[in-house]
């Protein structure tokens, strides 16, 4: 899978820098070998796209990179942005879908309401964490780990996470992110289905 970034630290005279995924996370260690074209140098602001790979001593760094200014990377930058706008906007949707058919089954008596108020609340944290998340990867302060936003979108905040995915674009090109976050929300509508069944709202009642 292709990345971008752009290069935030570079070296002439060794020939080597660091790239920043636009996606967020750590910067990464880039050599002008990994270049196709290296007529032209990079420099610090230099957009690039590439792939993750891993050096001898299994650390990661950038490979078969290519500087945007290429028509070739240029088109390669539309194409992942297209894709990834294209899946951002089929889980809104989804979780628009979703948010409608939870209050119709709560209005129906499928879920109580105290249940109802709750998820509003993890759906309220969850979109708060992304923007926090987001505010931080810019800055470079401290991040919400994944662990903790996969553990909301388990717990229903999923819908949340798919609007702040789309309004922040965050979170929406790191590939094992993407994969995991399908997996809570399969989980999620599967939990949540269950609960809405004799069997469920019984142990519900359990609760109380």
């Amino acid at each position: 899978m292709r990345y971008q970034g752009k290069i935030v630290e570079w070296n002439d005279a060794k020939a080597f820098g660091f790239v920043l995924p636009n996606a967020g996370g750590r910067k990464i260690f880039v050599h002008l070998n990994e270049f196709s074209n290296r007529s032209k140098r990079p420099q610090v602001g230099t957009l690039i796209t590439f792939e993750i790979g891993l050096d001898a001593s299994r650390r990661s760094c950038a490979v078969n990179a290519e500087m945007v200014e290429s028509r070739r990377a240029i088109k390669a930058v539309q194409q992942m942005r297209e894709a990834r706008e294209g899946r951002s906007t089929l889980s809104v949707w989804l979780a628009g879908a979703w948010v409608l058919s939870v209050i119709t089954m709560t209005i129906a008596s499928r879920y109580p309401w105290k249940a109802l108020a709750i998820w509003f609340a993890i759906n309220v944290v969850t979109f708060a964490l992304y923007a926090a998340d987001k505010a931080a990867a810019k800055r470079g302060g401290w991040r919400t780990p994944e662990a903790h936003l996969h553990l909301l979108a388990l717990v229903g905040g999923w819908p949340a996470a798919a609007c702040a995915q789309r309004f922040f674009r965050h979170k929406t090109s790191k590939e094992t992110f993407r994969a995991t976050y399908w997996l809570t929300v399969i989980a999620n509508i599967g939990g949540m289905l269950w609960f809405s069944t004799s069997s469920g709202r019984s142990f519900l009642g359990t609760l109380d």
